[in-house]
């Protein structure tokens, strides 16, 4: 039981570093296509709020061990 809690654990730690980095890509493009003058997607803002929140939640249970 304390190797599936383990490899769980693991599963939401790499899932919150791959939110984080799609939140820095989201964060580039939205960025870039201002710098281009065109509108980019408005749902990025939200993508990275919740992402946020996420990456906390996900992360934390490997921070006790």
């Amino acid at each position: 039981m304390l190797k599936l809690l383990d490899v769980i654990c693991n599963l939401l730690a790499i899932l919150a570093g791959t939110y984080l980095v799609a939140i820095m890509f989201g964060i580039v493009f939205q960025a870039t296509a201002r710098s281009f003058n065109h509108s980019g997607s408005s749902h990025i803002f939200t993508f990275s709020e919740y992402g946020l929140l996420y990456i906390v939640m996900a992360a934390s249970p490997g921070l006790s061990g």
